[in-house]
């Protein structure tokens, strides 16, 4: 089977609700809407994770045949919540799936999910909002090292300002890594460039849609 003919999509990047509005036009072509009930329409969200049991739920489901449509539809709002049974699990849905049916997983990132799921699926990724660093009045430089030189319970004040917002927040890494490429001779290459990876991985974070204020919080503890 070719990968344009996949019954499996993985949408990553961008925010849930971007992605969400992405599946919502690919059920379009379809005839369903997923803002109006459907009895061929399953979207499953979970504050929790979501384990071998919601898996059979879905399985139950997606093999019935379709009551309205011509085809049965799964929406997993957050697949990154299965557990690594479950997705072992719904492998073999995604493997021989069921006749006229199709599943779509949305996800900040496909490395949050097995790579035997990723490669059975066609993969579209959305791209984030582009964010430009901001001019701060108060040079990158001095922001860091008040930052480093200061106790936990003082960095999680400092960092406060740059998690109101994941626009903020992104700003603030972009930033700083701008600041860490261009000064290198502010730090040891060492410690340069672990402060790097930090803020890089930080960033990427954000872009995965991850809770800001959670994200700059376990930065300025690791650095």
């Amino acid at each position: 089977m070719s990968r344009q003919e996949m019954n499996s999509i993985l949408i990553t990047g961008s925010s849930l609700e971007t992605r969400l509005e992405k599946a919502s036009q690919i059920v379009k072509k379809y005839k369903l809407d997923i803002n109006k009930f459907s009895p061929d329409i399953l979207i499953v969200k979970s504050e929790k994770l979501v384990g071998i049991e919601e898996i059979r739920k879905i399985k139950s489901y997606i093999f019935k045949k379709a009551f309205q449509s011509k085809i049965k539809v799964v929406i997993l709002l957050q697949a990154e919540t299965m557990t690594l049974q479950a997705q072992n699990s719904f492998l073999k849905t995604l493997e021989e799936p069921a006749a006229n049916s199709l599943i779509i997983l949305l996800s900040p990132g496909k490395d949050l999910l097995l790579e035997t799921i990723q490669s059975r699926c066609q993969l579209i990724n959305l791209k984030p909002k582009k964010i430009e660093p901001k001019k701060d009045n108060q040079p990158m430089g001095k922001i860091f090292k008040n930052i480093i030189k200061a106790k936990l319970g003082e960095r999680l004040k400092l960092i406060e300002p740059h998690s109101l917002n994941r626009e903020e927040g992104i700003s603030f890494c972009l930033n700083m890594i701008n600041y860490l490429r261009n000064n290198k001779n502010d730090f040891s290459n060492r410690k340069r460039l672990k402060y790097l990876k930090e803020f890089e991985k930080s960033l990427k974070f954000l872009n995965y849609n991850l809770n800001v204020k959670l994200v700059l919080d376990n930065l300025v503890i690791s650095l």
